[in-house]
């Protein structure tokens, strides 16, 4: 057991969540000896928020992607793009909450990169996270076997799984996404409400491994 845990809080449909993900990845390799991480789904884009993006959000999402691509240095891939433009983006965070989920049984300590992964395949080259075929994809590096994942991903156990994580955000007061805490000792410390830089949060993180 490591003296401190991180919890990262994302979503799959969080853009700045996507740009913040080489941050907090980064925050893991270098912390590697004395820190867990674990990464938990939010739950952003739930039940009536659900479906095809409509005229007024897709205006506002392509005005915003300029600014977290400047700020964060990510790129959005022109199939995204497209889709947001055309009305076509179908936006949804249960399917790939549950998946995140289900893969955490198999590797729980590979699920920081697991959840890169389904933000890079969905805001840079445009796949559909409804679709099992893009969990085939993104399981295939990991020697995860195929039909049983694909019949995970689709039962209520994994789902109540997905479920608690967004209870466990809710019940942690986060609202807004990416979020980090740090836990020590039991107790619970928000590091980031928002995308920070990398120095930043890492400063941030130091002085929380420090603090009595």
């Amino acid at each position: 057991m490591k003296p401190f845990k991180i919890l990262y809080v994302y979503d799959a449909m969080c853009g700045w969540c996507y740009g913040f993900s080489p941050v907090i990845k980064k925050l893991a390799v270098v912390h590697e000896a004395d820190c867990d991480f674990d990464v938990i789904s939010g739950g952003m884009v739930l039940g009536e928020r659900a479906g095809l993006i409509q005229k007024q959000m897709a205006e506002y999402i392509l005005q915003a992607i300029p600014r977290v691509e400047e700020y964060s240095g990510i790129r959005f891939g022109d199939m995204h793009k497209k889709q947001i433009a055309e009305g076509t983006l179908y936006q949804s965070s249960l399917l790939p909450s549950i998946a995140l989920s289900t893969f955490k049984t198999y590797l729980p300590d590979k699920a920081l990169a697991f959840a890169s992964s389904i933000q890079y395949a969905f805001f840079h080259e445009g796949k559909s996270l409804e679709e099992d075929n893009t969990y085939i994809d993104l399981i295939a590096p990991y020697n995860i076997p195929t039909e049983k994942f694909i019949e995970q991903l689709h039962s209520d156990e994994m789902r109540y799984a997905a479920q608690q994580d967004f209870q466990y955000a809710s019940e942690m007061g986060i609202t807004g996404f990416p979020a980090v805490i740090g836990i020590k000792n039991e107790k619970y410390y928000l590091l980031a409400r928002g995308f920070l830089p990398f120095e930043q949060l890492d400063e941030t993180f130091n002085r929380f491994k420090e603090s009595e």
